[in-house]
């Protein structure tokens, strides 16, 4: 296609920049009309006087020659010539270099209004003057490319979608990311200038770093650097011992083998170095690490000047080729159409992100979805041995910026002149709680007996569900609170390893539900139980059930839940690391916000609440039958919760982080442990000694052996049959209902008591057995007794308690459990007490009740309760016995035949009439 043609049409873009900076110019507003040709050229090429100014011009330059190509290709835009305008968007000096975001802004609605065939803008130095009109030729759908440096406001599509660049920015901070990794660096220090804030690069990097996972020391910002601005940055690096830094490229004081410093803009000089920076210039940028995202094909283009002519000259043909693909794409689009703007609409950024332009920057050249060139990342080092400032290449990462590959045949070179990157600071001790430390070996060791005793407890509920021992408890509120103590104890973990904001909220929740399972089933069946006991009314059968109870246990729970998840969101829980003396980091979880303030005190009202609530109850249950009573689990619950919430506030001051998450632990465990134990042994205890009493049969062919000896004249020994524990606490073996009159109670000295029922069973005129020392293992009949005449009762399943009085209080730990068998020998009535004795040594308790001198002084079994058949007392020569027949049906029956044969007795010594004895 011939050239003649390109000057059918043409299309207008405009060249922006600081022509102010020019002498000479002539203007018609802010539009260069004249002199652009006459500037001294001379001047502008001598590297000795290189300034902002022949920076600027000969980057323009790079736009004109770009456009002379596109002008002279007859493929390219082939009916189409481009013109160009040159505006200038500053006022200030080339000595001031200073942003002029309001009239960048002024400027940029002058080309809009004024200059309807401008369809297109290029160039632009500072990164106020680009954030601020760029917004306007996005709005006025007017393309804009730049190329002086990484902008990332501009990578908002949503605030710029006229808007590209041909440097990288997408990437930057991964690829920073990838090399350190590669090194084994954690730690960074990043600066950045302020004028943008986080928008800037150095905010950019600094923010994704530490989403990174990167321990970012500190983000320094700054306008200007001054030497006291640059005294007191460092002095602020050394501070945090930063040895890996990146943003700034002039250094001072920190140089040396501990120091690495990370650039995207290598300290060139265009010029000599040495006058300006001093003689040790060379040396102090050696080991300098360079990342850029150009696809630099040697070293030579990284040179500053030539730079950016590239990428302005890569923006052009861009721009041109895009334009040609879209005229290209529909038959009816003209040049015309795209010269006057009516294609603004198709002209945003995406139709230039994959246009097939293969560039100096790329090839081809693609765009990333926030505007800028997709590219590899190329790292560089300074090794300082010229003042053009070699930069070998020694890795690249993937065009993905996912991955890192290192030369094999080259190696950075840092400052020492080493290839080993340095450490990136102190070496720091880490102060936690490790897993094979005792701490966490003792921890694991509470989560694993907790657990483990949680659920075989668990299994043995479900399985003897149907035993009394079980029912007594209320199976339902035993499930409920074996099953909470689980995850208290799953929280010793939580203690364990370096914290992490997880843990840290973990062992709240865990801790709280269990203590909101355990204690809320045990206030719901003890409240139950207290209302029963105290009402003299008759009670509606969905208060005795198990339902209403479940509920108001699952709703403490639901609300704490509730309440502790609220705080947990609001009150910003972190990890909070202190750095202790000889560089030792001490990690403890940080809780606590205004925000949280509120929600977190209703926790507190509440856990509060429910400890008076179980205060109440077990004041309460002191008046309740002890078969039903669990006092001794209220109160030392009550006593427990109460002096760990003092200890825990007082070991809060502990400074030794892991002693003090010890000691909570240990809180915790104890906490815990206290009821499932309180409820677990006595019952199982009582399901051991029901397991040895299934061999009743055996018993009672023991005491029937023995009363045959005794009829016979013999001199056997009668011994208690088996091995049977001993058990001292009703309240949680004797599975019953009410024992006496409510409000009424029996035995509370537990030495008179006690020294009763020795003397009772010590009394040789009124015994009929020896009890002898607490280890004999038998009780041995007299000789001269054994003679006599003697008879047995069956023996029948009680739970009893010896007092002196008939109306004094008793406790729980009073009343034994065993087996029963009444007896008439030598004319004297007795009850014979076989008890469940855990020495499994122990002798027989004998009760002497009376002489039997004449049919009316036959004992009297007084019921206490009406509503209850099998309670009754007996009254003897020294005192009560109480008694609860544990077997249904075995009261009236186990009297009758007592009673017989107390009968027998008198009608046999009227037979043969023989004198009592």
């Amino acid at each position: 296609m011939s050239l003649a043609n390109k000057a059918q049409s043409s299309i207008t873009v405009a060249f922006i920049g600081p022509y102010n900076w020019y002498p000479g110019l002539i203007y018609n507003g802010s539009q260069v009309i004249r002199g652009y040709d006459q500037l001294d050229l001379t001047a502008l090429s001598d590297s000795s006087r290189w300034n902002a100014d022949s920076f600027f011009y000969w980057n323009q330059v790079a736009l004109e020659i770009a456009v002379d190509v596109i002008n002279h290709d007859p493929n390219l835009l082939p009916n189409t010539t481009i013109k160009i305008k040159r505006f200038k968007n500053n006022y200030y000096s080339v000595q001031r270099k200073q942003q002029n975001p309001g009239y960048a802004i002024a400027v940029a609605n002058e080309i809009a209004n004024e200059h309807p065939d401008v369809v297109a803008v290029f160039g632009g130095n500072f990164v106020e003057d680009m954030t601020a009109d760029g917004e306007v030729y996005g709005y006025y759908k007017i393309l804009q490319c730049t190329a002086s440096e990484l902008r990332m406001p501009l990578a908002n599509r949503n605030n710029y979608p006229y808007y590209f660049q041909t440097t990288s920015a997408t990437g930057y901070a991964e690829a920073i990311g990838l090399l350190l990794r590669s090194w084994n660096v954690n730690r960074i220090a990043v600066l950045a200038p302020n004028f943008l804030g986080d928008k800037s690069v150095g905010g950019y990097v600094a923010n994704s770093l530490h989403s990174q996972g990167f321990d970012v020391l500190a983000r320094f910002r700054y306008r200007e650097i001054d030497e006291y601005a640059l005294d007191n940055i460092i002095a602020a690096l050394e501070r945090v011992e930063a040895r890996y830094i990146t943003g700034l490229a002039k250094r001072k004081r920190l140089v040396g083998k501990d120091y690495v410093w990370i650039v995207d803009k290598a300290p060139l000089s265009f010029f000599d170095p040495v006058p300006v920076w001093g003689p040790e210039y060379y040396k102090e940028v050696r080991g300098i690490i360079l990342l850029t995202g150009i696809n630099a094909l040697d070293s030579s283009l990284l040179q500053e000047e030539y730079k950016l002519m590239r990428q302005l000259y890569d923006c052009t043909k861009i721009f041109a080729t895009g334009l040609h693909n879209l005229l290209t794409s529909n038959p009816f689009f003209t040049t015309e159409m795209a010269s006057t703007r009516r294609l603004q609409d198709l002209m945003n950024y995406t139709l230039f992100r994959d246009t097939g332009y293969n560039g100096i920057v790329g090839a081809p050249v693609k765009l990333t979805k926030n505007g800028d060139v997709q590219s590899v990342f190329n790292i560089f080092y300074m090794n300082g041995k010229s003042s053009a400032l070699t930069a070998p290449q020694f890795a690249i990462t993937d065009i993905d910026v996912t991955k890192i590959m290192q030369w094999k045949t080259a190696k950075p070179i840092f400052y020492d002149g080493s290839s080993i990157p340095p450490p990136d600071g102190p070496a720091y001790t880490h102060v936690f709680i490790s897993p094979t430390s005792s701490t966490g070996l003792m921890l694991q060791a509470f989560t694993g007996f907790g657990i483990t005793a949680a659920i075989a407890f668990l299994i043995i509920v479900l399985l003897f569900r149907k035993k009394k021992a079980i029912r007594s408890g209320s199976v339902i509120f035993l499930t409920i609170m074996t099953i909470g103590t689980i995850p208290s104890h799953v929280s010793h973990l939580m203690y364990i390893g370096m914290p992490t904001v997880f843990q840290c909220q973990a062992r709240l929740w865990l801790q709280l539900a269990s203590f909101a399972l355990c204690l809320g089933s045990t206030l719901s069946k003890n409240a139950r139980v207290t209302i029963i006991y105290s009402s003299k009314k008759i009670i509606p059968n969905y208060i005795i059930g198990d339902l209403l109870w479940v509920i108001a246990t699952l709703s403490v729970f639901i609300i704490e839940m509730i309440l502790v998840s609220s705080w947990s969101i609001l009150s910003k829980t972190k990890v909070k690391q202190t750095l202790l003396a000889g560089y030792t980091i001490e990690y403890s979880c940080a809780y606590g916000s205004s925000n949280g303030y509120k929600v977190g005190a209703a926790l507190w009202t509440l856990n509060i609440l429910l400890l008076l609530v179980l205060y109440l109850i077990a004041h309460k249950s002191q008046n309740i039958s002890p078969v039903h009573s669990e006092f001794t689990l209220l109160f030392f619950l009550s006593v427990s919760l109460s002096v760990s919430a003092v200890l825990a506030a007082l070991l809060s001051t502990e400074t030794n982080v892991i002693q003090s998450q010890f000691n909570q632990s240990i809180l915790v465990f104890i906490n815990t442990c206290l009821p499932l134990v309180m409820q677990a042994v006595p019952r199982v205890a009582v399901l051991l000694q029901e397991s040895h009493l299934t061999t009743l049969s055996g018993v009672l062919s023991t005491v029937r052996r023995g009363t045959a000896t005794y009829e016979n004249g013999g001199m056997k020994k009668f011994s208690v049959g088996g091995k049977l524990g001993r058990n001292t606490s009703v309240a949680s073996q004797s599975p019953s209902v009410t024992m006496f009159k409510r409000g009424s109670s029996v035995g509370n000295d537990t030495s008179e008591a006690g020294q009763t029922s020795n003397s009772m069973a010590n009394d040789r005129k009124m015994s009929v057995f020896s009890t002898g020392a607490r280890k004999s293992s038998r009780a041995i009949v007299d000789p001269s007794t054994a003679k006599k005449r003697s008879k047995f009762t069956r023996l029948v399943l009680v739970s009893y308690c010896f007092q002196a009085s008939k109306r004094v209080s008793v406790l729980p730990k009073k009343w034994k459990v065993g087996a029963m068998a009444g007896g008439v020998v030598s004319g004297k009535a007795f009850l014979v007490f076989l008890p469940h004795a855990h020495d499994l040594d122990s002798d027989c308790d004998t009760f002497p009740i009376m002489w039997l001198e004449k049919r009316e002084s036959k004992p009297e079994f007084t019921r206490h309760n009406k509503q209850a058949e099998n309670q009754c007392c007996v009254q003897g020569t020294r005192g009560f016995v109480f008694l609860e027949f544990l077997t249904e049906n075995s009261g009236d029956g186990f009297v009758t035949e007592f009673n017989t044969l107390v009968e027998s007795f008198f009608v046999s010594v009227e037979q043969k009439a023989e004198p009592l004895q």
